[in-house]
Formats: structure tokens, sequence, C-alpha cells
């Protein structure tokens, strides 16, 4: 074991971090996720605006005043239209991926981007909310697009030892971008009636720096090897990638998957859902996908106003308040992804899960008892935040670990079936989340509460820790649940079975026998 681990220290020091793996790396999560936060913050905290848009358009074309309960209606459309772009986007990841690859795929959606960001900054020259909506439609497509793809190709074209880290840049981006939309959104700068159009132009910058940089962006080893076949150009990509011209584990360990997948094919949606040999990691990946967004995280982030106003906040407090929880939230989503490589996965995803818990509790305890006692509504945004910060330690990981569940076959429509869910889940909580709010009043995040208790279970139960473990050592665990045999020697024809400690792309590798 100390000799494993020490040539697993070894490795990670050939392993280096060089410009050309980490600047995509960083690229890529921030030109694809930053707009996804973007998205929320600018709608969160621009909502008088265009809300007064609405009912001055309404007042135009039609010569009549806007009831309040249409125009909620169609705030909510508004709302949950993001989402369910997502939803359509979503099933169109497999065939991108097979098709085009993961590099391609990501730059072919940067200009859907362009073009929703056009359609929204100029809704208000036309006159016409019904483009805001179709814009902020095309922008759910290119995230989920985004949310399904990203991950697996950081993943695959980082180094091992900082692949936590890397993964966590997909929270640290969205959070960023909801960040920079509530304090662009602002009255004093551009949440204004006549300036709200110029904060959505803003949505459009970063696929503009993707489509320049996109030359320089490098092909991910794993589709070189399994996909193209490609095997000297993949040793050419690693050694650029690792700055180092010893990459020979690396690709020991992926000659070795080629044997264990003994030349299976990508999978399709319904190959996955029907194979008995994926059951428990597809299971689990639409678990950990689904907690992402039943956690009430965008419920809680599209209406923060509403989430402070419940609980008792002065209303001229509000956004000041807002920005403290908005950047306590950062900082916590950027430590999370130090801690993952430090405690691991499956240790952040359970405390992350269980404060959700006690933070809903402590919220719907002191919003109901607020005016009772005057500094409740305060222990009340504290736990507003409580919930906020642990879906950045705990469900936020599933970028990070979703992938690493999976193997090479199996990815990309699984995690396609993940992405999917998330999106619905999304849209149902966007969508349903103000009604909530005047339905259930206090008690508005106890549904939340019921399905994290339920997903901290399932972690705790089924969710192996994935750090420090080989893909095929993942696999062989999750053998067990599917009661399949998933490491096995060549030899069909021999009853000893082999079970390889290989370590997935540059951990040492090592061999085990057992009869």
């Amino acid at each position: 074991m100390e000799k494993d681990q020490a040539e697993e220290r070894t490795n990670h020091r050939r392993q280096k971090v060089t410009y050309y793996a980490l600047f995509p790396a960083i690229l890529c999560p921030f030109c694809l996720f930053f707009s996804y936060g973007y998205s929320i913050g600018t709608i969160s905290s621009a909502v008088l605006p265009l809300r007064d848009f609405y009912r001055q358009t309404y007042q135009e074309r039609y010569n009549a005043t806007i009831d309040e309960a249409t125009l909620d209606v169609l705030w909510a459309l508004t709302a949950t239209f993001y989402p369910l772009g997502g939803v359509f986007g979503a099933p169109t990841v497999p065939w991108l991926v097979r098709k085009f690859g993961r590099k391609k795929s990501l730059l072919l959606v940067q200009p859907i981007c362009i073009v929703a960001t056009l359609l929204l900054s100029l809704s208000e020259v036309i006159k016409s909310f019904e483009t805001l909506m179709i814009g902020r439609f095309l922008l759910g497509i290119v995230g989920a697009i985004g949310t399904g793809i990203t991950p697996m190709y950081i993943s695959e074209i980082s180094a091992s030892h900082i692949r936590g880290i890397i993964g966590s840049l997909c929270t640290v981006s969205v959070v960023f971008g909801n960040l920079i939309g509530n304090v662009l959104g602002l009255k004093q700068v551009l949440g204004t009636s006549a300036d709200w159009p110029y904060l959505l132009a803003i949505t459009g910058i970063p696929s503009v720096i993707f489509i320049m940089y996109s030359p320089w962006l490098p092909t991910s080893p794993r589709v070189l090897y399994f996909d193209m076949g490609k095997y000297e150009e993949t040793e050419k990509v690693l050694k650029r990638l690792r700055g180092s011209d010893d990459v020979e584990l690396e690709i020991k360990s992926f000659e070795e998957e080629a044997k264990q997948s003994s030349k299976e094919s990508v999978m399709s949606i319904f190959e996955v859902i029907k194979a008995k040999r994926v059951r428990w990691q597809m299971i689990s990946v639409i678990v950990l996908m689904s907690s992402n967004q039943f956690s009430g995280i965008n419920g809680i982030q599209f209406y923060l106003d509403q989430v402070f106003i419940t609980a008792g906040i002065p209303p001229d407090l509000i956004d000041y308040v807002k920005l403290g929880v908005l950047v306590a939230q950062l900082i916590v989503t950027a430590l999370a992804g130090l801690f993952c490589e430090r405690f691991g996965r499956k240790s952040l995803l359970l405390f992350g899960d269980a404060m959700i818990c006690v933070s809903i509790i402590v919220y719907t305890l002191m919003t109901a008892f607020q005016d009772q006692v005057d500094w409740f509504p305060y222990i009340s945004a504290v736990a507003s935040l409580g919930i906020i910060c642990g879906v950045c330690i705990g469900p936020s990981l599933v970028y990070v670990i979703a992938p690493e569940l999976l193997d090479q076959s199996s990815r990309p429509a699984i995690m396609t079936l993940g992405v999917f869910v998330l999106w619905i889940a999304f849209a149902i909580v966007t969508f349903a989340t103000p009604y909530m709010f005047d339905a259930l009043k206090f008690a508005v995040f106890l549904p939340f509460f019921a399905f994290m208790l339920v997903t901290l279970i399932y972690t705790f139960i089924v969710i192996p820790e994935t750090k420090g473990k080989s893909l095929i050592d993942i696999q062989a665990i999750f053998g067990k649940r599917n009661k399949v045999s998933v490491v096995t020697t060549l030899d069909n024809h021999s009853k000893q079975t082999v079970h390889h400690n290989l370590a997935y792309e540059g951990d040492v590798v090592t061999r085990s026998k057992s009869l």
C-alpha cells in the first residue's frame, strides 16, 4: 500500500499543471456556465424594470392595463423558459458528442448563444416580451448542452490530481455569473428601465471569447484514443497536456480500460436504460442531478427577494443582504472545490445535504415565529445562506462526481439522462416556487427538505467515494449492486477473476489477482 501511494505521488509530480491544459479547463466552465448563472442573476435583479416593460408593452399592444395575475403568469413563464430550453437541449448531447466530439460540440452552440443574446437585448426595441422569452429558451438549450458536455471535456483533459478542483469550476462559474448579474442589475448600475437591454446584452460576451480561443483548445485524449483510434496522436496530446514525456501509465490505463470494455461501442440512451451493468450508476447520476435542483436552489436564486421578504427582512436592506449572501456563496463554492480533493466527493455530498436539511428546518421555524422576536428574520436570512452554501458544498459537486461514476461507453448517454432530469427539475422548481410562496408561506422549503433527506440517505448507502479510486475500481463497486461481473480476465473460459486496480488517467497501475 505504501509503495502504491509513493508511486501515485511520483506520478502526480510527473503530471505538471500546464497552461495548455489549465487555461481551457478554466475557460470552458467560464464560457458555458457563466451565462447559466448570469441568466439567473439578471432575471432576479432586474425584475422591476422588466415587469414594467411587460406592462408597457401590453398597454401599447392591447390598449389595456394588464392585471397582476396575468403579469405573474407571464413572468413565471419568462423565468421558466430558460430551463424549458434545457429540457429540449439535453437530449441532443449524445448525438452531438458522437457526431462532432466534445470540443466541436461546445463550439457549435456558441452562435446560438449570440443569437439568443441579440433577441434579449433587442426585445425592448421591437416591443416584444415574447422575443425575450424565446431568447431565454435558446439560452436554456445552450446551457443544457454545456452542462452535459463541459464536465466530461474538462475532466478528460485535466491531470488526475486536480480533476476535482477543475470540475468545481463549473459551479464556481455559475455562482460568479449569478453574482455579476445581480450586481449589474442593481438600479444604481444597469437595472433601470432605460439600461436593462444593455444588462442582457452582456450574456453573449463569453461566447465571443470562446469562439476566439477555440483554435487552441485541445482535443480530449480519451476521444482520440477510444472514439477515433488515433493512438499516436493521443500520446502527443497527453505529453502536451501533462508537460511530460512520461505518459506511459496513462496510456496503459487506456489500454486496460479498452480491454475491459471489450470493444463496446458508445451506448445509446435506450441501451443504458436496459443495461443491467450500468443500472445503479444511472440511478445514482439521476438522483444526484435532480438533487441539484430539488434542493430548491434555483427557486431561491430566481426569487431571492421574495425569500427575504417572507423571512421579514426590511425591503431597504434586501439588496445588500442579497449581495452579501451571493459573495458568501462564491467563497464557499471556491473552498468546496479545494476541499473536494482533500476530504473526498462523498464526504462533501453528505455534509452539504445535511447542511441543507438543517438550514431548511431553521428557516421554517424562524420565519414561522418572526413576529415574536425581532432578530428572528436575520436568523432566517442566515438559514437561507445555509441552504445556498449547502448546495455549493454538496449537490453542486455532481459535475465532478457524475462523470467519475461512468465508463467510456455509458458516460455520454447517462450524463444526458442526468442533465435532462436536472433541467426538468429546474423548470418545475422555477415555475412552482412563486406559487409555493403563496400557498405554503413559511413552510415553502419543506418539500425540498423531504427530497434532500431521501438524497442524503441514498448517498450514504449507495454512492461510492471516487477520490483516489480508478474507473475500474468504481465499476467493480457498482458491479456488486448490479449483480454483474464488471472486471474479468479476457479469457472468458477461465473461472479466475482478475481485479485490476488501474488508476484512471494517470494514477499508478497495479494489479491484484484473486481466485
